[in-house]
């Protein structure tokens, strides 16, 4: 069970942006979103493939890829690069493309300095003139894009680049460790992976010698270095090489943290191996242990602004964005990729620890002390450190310098039972930070123990008002809260200086000097209990409505103006048609001539029944009652030849359309699986039905090819199934992930197939696809996903609709 972690962070299921979330997990597999747990033996589960047997593609994701290959096939042509007579883009590879591309981008550097505004319609500045014209970026996929893809079609290529993995694939990371059949990933928005905040010369020093690498480790999000010795084959490449290693190297997630999600924490632990190769010498600086008598790490944990200012100043046009600077330097050419001539300053700003960085906020595990970096960088001095025992408050000159002693005791200890005489074992204790976009406050704890909460007076007490992390900076119609008011989580630690590794390529294997921050992201079981943290705002938002609504009552009583007439609750005959409707709707038949009568019966008996009118049995025969219900019955009793017969008899023209046909494929290829499950079964039993049963499932397999011969995405799909005629025993069946999952997914795609016929038929009679009272309730969770998503509405922020109000 160790290997099992969450899709979706609990604590986030509490919130707007969580049942968003849990409602695109579920356009993938009902099953997943309702467990929300996946193991690494699940179908689903993301494999990563090593970086030296990945193939050269833009993307793992096949549609961005086809969208981006389009667009850098049809700029190259243009550009005049493929020759007079350019290949067909499907005979040339995502490599060459690459390279090609690499090529010409000073021809593209040059083309996007004579745009005078982004992407987003804002002024051009020195970060942001990296986008190319778009000459030849114009393809046309039409409508085969699905609707989470089409923004991307438009999108000029170098920021479309982006969301793609050419990029350094050492810290490349999917969005989640979910993927759907035909390597769609579930979209998951939250942080998931650390990317480097490094300049480019030191980022590859550390990565030639100390192995430095980010991954999911067992739900883990981690960042590990080693001084294991380089592959043979790059032993006799010189490098310049830096004795000196730089003070702080950084790392923000892969994602940025949206306000609208209410609340976000993460925790981190720290552990070390220091060998007798390296004298003992930690990867990580720590504080000399003869000198201090708690080995503290030098290691700051924290948040950043995304945007933030570059000089500080209130006027200041240029804005810095963290998420180019990010991808600008794990892109190839990254002196370019940051604003030529620029390069030298952005790279001394990154330089800064956390806290001193400007628009971070962090935790130094070095002195107990919380940095605010507007206000130190202003402060001409430093106090000593105060006592991290003394009693937890903050002085006016430790606020004035943007400082708050925590209090917090941050040790670092030796695992006894992990070392030995060659070997020293560190481990930090486990630190949490969290960041409340209600209250607009920080909280850090320790072990699981809530240590201290940065309330947002003391935040705003030293910090200039744009740069604050809670400021809210105004936003063109274009720009998203995403980008201007969105939080990274942060982290920087500092190097032991004149590191060496005493050893020489070629000796035989020592037992290395290792460094792996370990971080949860969410996807593990926290040290500190969130949820009840969650659930306690939550409590007190519910609370703080019923409040605002009484209070708003009894204004209105007590005001002399004239009162608002309050329309009539709604009657107890539109109710009964409501539910009439629902119910006609999702084709319970039975329970609606049940209801109807009671309705009917009750009237009755008041003395308020109206003439006769069988308006309901029109109703049942407008809206093809029967047969959607015999629909039904056949699909419930695998009768699926009896159903595809029924609906080719009764509903030809439907079937002709574009939605007619996929569903009669979902239809055939459901029977497939239905026959191959039942073969399946019958073989491992070893059954003496098990030979026509596999009969039965080859003849549906051939037909399905033949009927779909021009449709090579469906025959992927019945290939996939197809694989299972190899299983001998249940250990090869273990091996057929693809099958395994069409065929734990049979009973779910079974009832999603009927709600998609169901839908057609009472289109096409003229009804529309739900009831009435389902899109009530549609219409009430799309106003506060809005509230909440689109306009960062702090009162719905700790709404979940579904969860909440609609728990079915």
């Amino acid at each position: 069970m160790s290997g099992v972690q969450y899709v979706i962070p609990p604590y986030v299921l509490n919130t707007c942006l969580g049942s968003a979330l849990l409602r695109q997990l579920a356009d993938i597999d009902d099953e997943l979103a309702a467990s929300n747990v996946i193991s690494p033996s699940s179908a689903l589960y993301y494999r990563d493939t090593p970086p030296a047997t990945k193939p050269p593609v833009f993307s793992y994701d096949h549609w961005i890829e086809d969208i981006v290959r389009e667009k850098v096939y049809h700029k190259l042509v243009a550009l005049g690069i493929l020759g007079a007579e350019p290949p067909p883009l499907p005979s040339v590879t995502s490599n060459y493309l690459r390279e090609m591309l690499d090529t010409v981008r000073d021809k593209l550097d040059s083309d996007s300095d004579t745009e005078d505004e982004d992407y987003h319609g804002n002024p051009r500045s020195w970060l942001s003139r990296v986008s190319p014209s778009h000459v030849g970026e114009i393809v046309d996929h039409g409508a085969s894009v699905p609707k989470e893809y089409a923004k991307l079609v438009n999108m000029p290529l170098t920021e479309l680049l982006k969301h793609t993995q050419c990029l350094d694939t050492s810290f490349s990371a999917p969005p989640s460790v979910v993927v759907a059949p035909g390597s769609k990933q579930f979209p998951y928005s939250l942080p998931f992976s650390w990317s480097p905040l490094i300049p480019a010369k030191s980022l590859e020093q550390l990565h030639r010698d100390f192995h430095l690498r980010t991954h999911l480790d067992n739900g883990y999000s981690t960042i590990e270095m080693h001084t294991n010795h380089p592959p043979p084959e790059r032993n006799d490449q010189r490098h310049d090489t830096d004795p000196n290693l730089l003070r702080y190297y950084n790392f923000i997630c892969d994602k940025d943290i949206n306000p609208s999600v209410g609340i976000f924490y993460y925790e981190v632990e720290v552990e070390q191996a220091t060998a007798e190769v390296t004298n003992f010498k930690p990867l990580v600086s720590m504080d000399d242990p003869s000198v201090s008598s708690n080995q503290t790490l030098h290691m700051c944990v924290g948040f950043a602004r995304r945007q933030f200012s570059l000089d500080g100043s209130v006027s200041a046009s240029e804005r810095v964005d963290l998420d180019s600077i990010k991808h600008a330097l794990l892109a190839k050419d990254r002196k370019r990729s940051l604003g030529g001539g620029q390069t030298e300053v952005l790279e001394s700003l990154l330089v800064q620890k956390p806290g001193d960085l400007r628009g971070s906020y962090a935790l130094n595990f070095q002195d107990s002390v919380f940095y605010n970096s507007i206000k130190y960088l202003d402060a001409t001095q430093r106090q000593a450190m105060l006592n991290i025992n003394r009693r937890i408050r903050n002085t006016s000159s430790e606020a004035d310098q943007g400082r708050i002693n925590l209090g917090l005791p941050l040790r670092t200890r030796i695992n006894e039972k992990q070392s030995s005489s060659k070997l020293r074992v560190y481990q930090t204790d486990v630190v949490g930070c969290g960041i409340n976009f209600i209250d607009k406050s920080l909280f850090f704890t320790l072990n699981g123990v809530m240590a201290r909460i940065i309330t947002h007076d003391e935040l705003v007490s030293s910090a200039m008002a744009h740069d604050n992390l809670f400021a809210t900076s105004r936003r063109t119609e274009a720009q998203s809260s995403v980008q201007m008011n969105s939080v990274y989580p942060i982290l920087g630690f500092e190097m032991t200086e004149n590191f060496k590794n005493s050893s020489e390529p070629g000796e035989p294997a020592v037992v290395p000097t290792q460094c792996k921050i370990r971080t949860n992201l969410g996807f593990k079981e926290f040290k500190f209990n969130i949820n009840n943290y969650v659930k306690n705002y939550k409590a007190e938002n519910d609370k703080y409505i019923a409040e605002l609504e009484r209070e708003q009552d009894s204004r209105a009583e007590m005001s002399q103006v004239a009162p608002v007439e309050v329309p009539p609750t709604m009657s107890s005959d539109n109710l009964d048609d409501l539910i009439k409707d629902y119910l006609m709707h999702e084709g319970y038949i039975d329970t609606f001539k049940a209801f109807s009568n009671d309705v009917s019966g009750l009237q009755s008996e008041l003395g308020t029944s109206s003439d006769p009118v069988p308006s309901d049995t029109l109703l049942l025969n407008k809206s093809h009652a029967s047969n959607r219900k015999l629909i039904k019955q056949y699909l419930d009793t695998h009768q699926f030849e009896m159903a595809r017969r029924f609906l080719q008899l009764n509903y030809p023209q439907e079937l002709a359309s574009a939605k007619g046909q996929s569903l009669l494929f979902q239809l055939r290829l459901l029977e497939f699986v239905w026959l191959m499950k039942e073969y399946l079964r019958l073989k491992l039993e070893q059954a003496p039905e098990a030979q026509q049963a596999y009969d039965e499932a080859f003849k549906a397999c051939g037909d399905l090819r033949s009927a779909q011969a021009d449709q090579p995405e469906r025959i992927a799909r019945v290939e996939e199934v197809a694989g299972l005629f190899l299983v001998r025993d249940s250990d090869t069946l273990k091996k057929h992930h693809a099958g395994q999952s069409a065929i734990a997914s049979f009973e779910r795609n079974l009832k999603q197939l009927y709600s998609h016929i169901n839908t057609l038929i009472l289109e096409s009679s003229g009804f529309e696809r739900a009831s009435k009272l389902e899109m009530m309730c549609e219409n009430v969770s799309q106003n506060i996903s809005r509230l909440s998503l689109d306009y960062d509405d702090d009162k719905f922020m700790l709404v979940n609709f579904e969860r909440d109000h609609m728990d079915l």
